[in-house]
């Protein structure tokens, strides 16, 4: 069975009881989050089994909201913080069992997206990018583009009752493409009811074309980064020793990493062995090092 004690719970949610927004943490990652007991080692088939893992997720987006649900305000706070995290946790496993090239990579941002839930700290898992500073950039415009929304919607509503018919409205009348309707309810529930913006995002195999090697632009493992947070940028690779153990490619590693660190970028590597062996300790360390990265960003 499935060690549900390995991961322990943070409790850092700040709730404006005069909103139904549940406003994040300015420390995102905090202090008190306890990570996997290192010696209780997961079964792996529950992180590499898609049906499995979701089962597995939902049962700790429920003991997460059970156990601050004191901290929130009576049934809409507790409702979000549900759906937030539920929503994510189902998101999320989309992409990480379409985008792994290998077992290791699903091993191993499953089980961060565990220890995430657990800790009550959310974090979206995007699909590839050819060139993420790009992207990034251009998300970090759209939310500009939210906010101006929801404060021209705001001014003109009592609530968000009525949001749903709204869109459906503007839908019927070709002002908003139909394909946009779900991905616009999910934003306003991610980035302005939930503060999201605020949150650790990583993209899957991320481009780099700015970053060269040998004339050759990169594509690394796992890019996190944070739309409120132009500074905070940091690559992890996960490497089995079947593409990684020669030597052409382990000095090409090198020359990666040194690119990277020219480019003002952190790059942490973890061996194949060390995550299929032990994934609570390898995605508790990368949780140490997010939290110091954060706190000394």
């Amino acid at each position: 069975m499935f060690p549900l004690s390995a991961y322990s719970f943070s409790h850092g949610l700040a709730i404006d009881h005069a909103d139904r927004k549940i406003a994040q943490p300015a420390n995102i990652i905090s202090s008190k989050a306890r990570r996997y007991n290192a010696s209780m080692e997961p079964d792996n088939a529950y992180l590499t089994d898609k049906a499995r893992f979701l089962e597995v997720a939902e049962y700790f987006v429920d003991r997460t909201v059970e156990e601050t649900a004191h901290e929130l305000p009576a049934f809409e706070g507790e409702s979000l913080m549900r759906l937030g995290l539920s929503t994510l946790a189902k998101d999320n496993a989309e992409i990480v069992f379409a985008l792994s090239e290998s077992p290791i990579e699903t091993i191993f941002m499953n089980s961060l997206a565990l220890l995430m839930i657990k800790n009550a700290i959310p974090l979206v898992i995007q699909p590839q990018v050819p060139d993420a500073p790009a992207f990034t950039k251009d998300m970090r415009a759209q939310l500009r583009k939210l906010k101006e929304f929801v404060t021209w919607y705001e001014a003109r509503h009592d609530n968000w009752s009525g949001i749903s018919t709204y869109i459906e409205d503007q839908v019927a009348r070709g002002i908003m493409p139909s394909e946009e309707r779900s991905g616009l309810l999910k934003w306003i529930l991610y980035y302005d009811w939930l503060h999201y913006r605020d949150c650790l995002h990583v993209i899957m195999q991320a481009g780099l074309p700015q970053i060269k090697v040998n004339g050759k632009g990169i594509r690394v493992d796992l890019y996190f980064w944070i739309p409120s947070n132009e500074n905070c940028n940091m690559v992890v690779e996960c490497d089995g020793f079947l593409y990684h153990g020669d030597r052409q490619t382990f000095t090409k590693d090198r020359q990666r990493d040194r690119a990277l660190t020219a480019a003002g970028l952190q790059c942490v590597r973890y061996s194949g062995s060390e995550i299929t062996n032990d994934p609570v300790a390898s995605s508790s360390n990368l949780f140490d090092l997010i939290e110091h990265w954060l706190k000394f960003d």
